[in-house]
């Protein structure tokens, strides 16, 4: 707790009479999943403000200080002065940092994103806010995964992982393509990602139990349609330079 306060301390806003510093409340908490920035306060509070404002505005809902690698500090909670800043992290899973290296392909900043994600990260951490706001393509990217993830939070934050082995799986061995299946108790989400900055076309298999029924296509808006096979679903796909295929299919219709 101490920890927190101190690190709520720097990252403080201008107040009539100095710095807020947070309460102990610690009942508060952000929604699943937690998108956010590395950030290295700097002194003037009027600036903190402004950053912390338009972090908010592209939808990243934490920031951790550089420094502090163990804290995810609410933005919304620091803009408002009001309790402690820390989120409780429901589920204890650590956020998975992706690097954000100056000129690198917006669409590399989004798949590296969308990998943490197939892989069970419950939170996604850009490092860092200096280096995104140096580069306009990286940030609308991270911009664009935290709004999207604000946006269907409820459909991404009760996913874990699908147990059941090669539920999903990229015909060919040696391709670049990675992916996974995630499920919650209302719906089915697979995520495949192209590591690669080349276009690659790829075949998605799936095991018998898939419904090859029509799946939603989240990043497009568009439906697709799996094709029936004798050992279970297939979907065939040409994948762009790092280009990301998230597909959603309900569980059951209310």
């Amino acid at each position: 707790m101490a920890t927190s306060i101190a690190i709520a301390g720097m990252l403080g806003l201008a107040a009539a009479g100095g710095m807020l510093v947070p309460a102990t409340d610690t009942q508060g908490s952000i929604p699943l999943p937690y998108v956010g920035v590395v950030y290295a306060p700097p002194a003037d509070p009027v600036v903190r403000r402004r950053d912390l404002e338009e972090m908010a505005r592209l939808r990243f809902s934490i920031v951790v200080p550089r420094g502090a690698d163990d804290q995810l500090l609410s933005i919304d909670r620091l803009l408002a002065g009001t309790g402690d800043p820390q989120p409780s992290v429901r589920d204890g899973t650590p956020a998975v940092r992706v690097e954000v290296v100056a000129g690198r392909e917006p669409a590399r900043v989004s798949a590296d994103a969308w990998l943490a994600v197939a892989r069970g990260a419950r939170s996604v951490v850009f490092e860092d806010w200096t280096t995104l706001t140096g580069d306009a393509g990286a940030l609308a990217a991270a911009a664009d995964f935290a709004a999207h993830l604000f946006r269907n939070a409820a459909l991404y934050a009760p996913l874990r992982p699908r147990t059941a082995s090669q539920v999903v799986r990229v015909l060919d061995p040696g391709s670049p393509v990675e992916a996974a299946m995630l499920e919650s108790p209302d719906a089915l989400v697979v995520i495949a990602v192209n590591r690669r900055g080349s276009t690659e076309p790829a075949e998605l298999r799936f095991s018998p139990e898939v419904p090859e029924a029509i799946w939603q296509n989240m990043l497009t808006g568009g439906s697709v349609n799996f094709v029936a096979g004798p050992d279970g679903p297939a979907y065939p796909h040409t994948f762009a330079p790092h280009g990301v295929l998230v597909l959603m299919i309900q569980k059951k219709w209310r």
